[in-house]
This record gives C-alpha cells, sequence and structure tokens, in this order.
C-alpha cells in the first residue's frame, strides 16, 4: 500500500472523529442552554401556588368522602334503632296481648276441666244404670228353685189348688217382692250418684274461683 495514501486516509480519519466531536460537543451545549433557560422560565412560587391549591382541594375531596361516609353512619345508627325501637313495641305489644289472652285461656281450661268431669260423671252414671239393670233383668230371668208340679199343668179344682198353693208355695208373708228390692238397691245408686254430681260441681266450681282470683292478681 503506498504511504502518501496510508497517511492521506488517517488525515481524513482524524478529522472526521474531531467533527463529531465538537458536533456533540455543541449539541450537548445546546441541550445545557435550553434547559437554563427553562428553569429559568419556571416560577418557582406559582409551582407553590399551584402546590397547595392541590393539597386543599385533596383535603376537601377528603373531608367530603368522610362527611359522606359519616352521614352514611349516621343514617344507618339512626335504621337501627327506628327497627330496635319497632322491634320493642311489637314486644311490648305481643307480652301485653299474651297477658290480655291469659284470662280467657284460664277459663277455657276451666270449662274443659269442668266439661270432662261432667262427661265422666255422666259415663260412670250409665255405667252404673246398666249395670243395674243388667244385674236386676238377670235376677228377674233367674229360674224358680221349686220344680214345676203335673197338677199345675191339669185343671184342678179350686179346693186342690188352694191346698196345693198351700203346701207347696215358697213365699212367706214377710218377703219382699222385686220391686221393694228394687227400690231398696236403686235408693243408695242414686245418693251415690247424688255425691258424685255434688262433688263434681264444686270442684269446678273450685277451678272457677281459682280462675277469677288469679285474674284479679294480674289486673
Amino acid at each position: 500500500m503506498n504511504p502518501a495514501t496510508l497517511k492521506m486516509a488517517l488525515s481524513a480519519a482524524s478529522s472526521v472523529r474531531d467533527r463529531i466531536k465538537d458536533y456533540r460537543e455543541e449539541k450537548a451545549r445546546e441541550a445545557y442552554d435550553l434547559l437554563s433557560d427553562a428553569a429559568a422560565s419556571i416560577d418557582v412560587e406559582e409551582l407553590k401556588k399551584r402546590s397547595t391549591s392541590f393539597v386543599d382541594e385533596s383535603r376537601r375531596e377528603a373531608g367530603n368522602v368522610t362527611q359522606a361516609a359519616r352521614i352514611r353512619l349516621e343514617k344507618a345508627l339512626e335504621d337501627l334503632d327506628s327497627r330496635r325501637d319497632e322491634a320493642e313495641k311489637k314486644t311490648r305489644k305481643g307480652i301485653a296481648k299474651a297477658k290480655k289472652n291469659l284470662p280467657a285461656q284460664k277459663k277455657a281450661a276451666a270449662k274443659r276441666r269442668k266439661g270432662w268431669t261432667i262427661a265422666g260423671l255422666v259415663a260412670l252414671t250409665a255405667s252404673v244404670a246398666a249395670g243395674a239393670y243388667y244385674w236386676f233383668l238377670q235376677r228377674q230371668s233367674q229360674p224358680g228353685d221349686t220344680p214345676p208340679r203335673v197338677e199345675d199343668f191339669s185343671a184342678p179344682s179350686a179346693e186342690e189348688t188352694q191346698e196345693s198353693t198351700l203346701v207347696y208355695s215358697t213365699v212367706t208373708p214377710t218377703e219382699e217382692t222385686p220391686a221393694e228390692r228394687d227400690e231398696d238397691l236403686l235408693g243408695p245408686l242414686e245418693e251415690q250418684l247424688e255425691k258424685h254430681r255434688a262433688a263434681a260441681m264444686n270442684e269446678a266450681g273450685e277451678a272457677g274461683e281459682a280462675g277469677e282470683k288469679e285474674e284479679e292478681e294480674e289486673k
């Protein structure tokens, strides 16, 4: 390679490098000048005002949000109080209604007890009457102890009838008739039934008096 050509190439490369370096330095100076001009044109007080106004506005917005949240909270508390008052009113009304209906319920219970007592007495009376009636029927349907005689089925004369009656009659002058026996047996049964009925009525009356006393005490 020719030394003159090589020297020329090196000189050209060095010149290009110097130009690039100068260009970079020039651009750096221009950028610095622009930044200096921009910094000089900025008003610090204006920035402070803007930052202050921004902070104040942020505070106002935060205050509005806090106030709205407080309003919602107060409204929720008021709703809760109103519902609680309403629930208490309903509870008091329910208790008052229950107290008011308690005497009626006690009266109804006393009436039911009285009805069951009377029904039991009626059933007892019916069972006793049925037993007595059955016993009387059995007594009347029992066969006699005296066997029948052949002469009873024939046509005897008046004297023979009288003699046979006098000889074979089992009825004594002092013996009671079935009707008298029935009356003697029915008398004690009726007395017992009257005693049971009176006891049931007394029990029902005591239950009613107890219910009235409880009502007076509650009043």
